[in-house]
């Protein structure tokens, strides 16, 4: 854990440097274009945190064993056949190089946290933050969806593409068609992302303040009444489907529709009452993150439920970003300190709480 802190504290200190200079609180509005302050050197620190943390560590995500496992036998598996195996042709042909280069199976660890970070530092200079409000973003990140990142790698890097793709302003149709390509041949369950998007953009200029408060809070009354494990069973015996999602764990109630998440939503409805002159960009995240906590309210009793939402989870941090600007500037001067550092044991005690984590190991032994 100490390692942790010693991070945090380097990105606080980092984002201090810019709250406070010549006494003027240094905030700026995202999505505008600003005279920022060069955050190049700051996304590098955090490229290099999150490859470090997750790229080079022995094991401990969910699913790691069975990596290894997959790594190490192959299976017959080819970018061709690989879908016999259950495996994405990103994940084969990372394992393919590594094997080539004689690279034990942490070649393929490290390979995907690489790309996942590279998409989000990526994503994050694109939404042309300051560095406050990149420190405050970072800080988020680890309070809310590092637990997430660190634990399913092939998802996390169809996340952090996900949210690459949305921050370009206005991405080409050859964009589109690549990333979402990308996405998919890097995990198969993000195909749902493609098909909620024909729904979002049909909507995402439409809905008023009321629709964007009260759609969550109908999905969170419709997933406690659906059964949606009698839906899911019932499908996958009709196509004789096979899924992880077939297995009773799977359906046990897990932690249902937590006190953070219902302190995010509080802090999602704030924003969309009190902010004005929204940016397109801004109304765009604003319609992701409703999208986030509708699936996490329809799901919230279903434990798989949680990684059909993970999809979304790295827009959620942003709303801490813009719940500061429904505040006064005089008082976003002290606001954004304290915020910053009540993340600080928000993240380490979400991460203190996942034993895939805190068991786990690193080296740089890759043969």
């Amino acid at each position: 854990m100490v390692v942790y802190l010693v991070w945090f504290i380097i990105f606080l200190l980092i984002g201090f440097t810019s709250i406070y200079r010549n006494g003027k609180s240094t905030y700026d509005s995202m999505g505008q274009r600003i005279k920022a302050k060069r955050i190049s050197f700051q996304l590098f620190l955090f490229f290099l945190c999150g490859l470090s943390l997750i790229g080079l560590r022995d094991g401990g995500g969910v699913d790691d064993s069975q990596y290894r496992l997959f790594y190490e036998q192959g299976y017959g598996a080819s970018l061709v056949n690989g879908f016999l195996t259950q495996k994405e042709p990103v994940f084969i042909l990372i394992r393919q190089v590594g094997v080539a280069l004689k690279l034990n199976y942490k070649f393929m660890f490290f390979m995907y946290a690489a790309l996942a970070m590279l998409f989000i530092c990526l994503a994050l200079k694109n939404y042309k933050l300051n560095k406050t409000s990149l420190t405050i973003y970072i800080l988020g990140f680890f309070c809310i969806a590092y637990t997430s990142a660190y634990t399913t790698m092939r998802q996390t890097l169809a996340m952090t593409i996900i949210l690459y793709y949305y921050s370009l302003e206005k991405p080409t149709v050859k964009q589109s068609i690549v990333l979402s390509l990308f996405a998919f041949f890097t995990h198969y369950g993000s195909i749902i992302v493609v098909l909620i998007e024909f729904i979002r953009r049909k909507l995402e200029f439409r809905l008023d303040k009321v629709c964007k408060t009260f759609i969550p809070i109908i999905c969170l009354v419709g997933g406690r009444i659906i059964d949606f494990q009698r839906i899911f069973e019932r499908i996958t015996s009709v196509t004789g489907m096979y899924s992880y999602m077939n297995l009773n764990e799977n359906y046990l109630a897990s932690s249902n529709v937590g006190v953070f998440t219902l302190v995010m939503f509080a802090g999602y409805v704030l924003k969309v009452w009190s902010a004005k002159h929204k940016t397109e960009m801004l109304l765009r995240l604003e319609s992701l993150q409703l999208i986030y906590f509708a699936l996490a309210f329809l799901t919230s009793h279903l434990r798989w439920g949680t990684r059909i939402q993970m999809y979304y989870i790295l827009f959620i941090p942003f709303i801490f970003i813009e719940d500061l600007k429904c505040i006064s500037a005089s008082s976003r001067k002290i606001a954004i300190p304290l915020l910053a550092i009540l993340l600080i044991p928000c993240s380490v005690y979400v991460i203190s709480q996942s034993p895939d984590i805190m068991n786990a190991t690193r080296s740089l032994n890759f043969r």
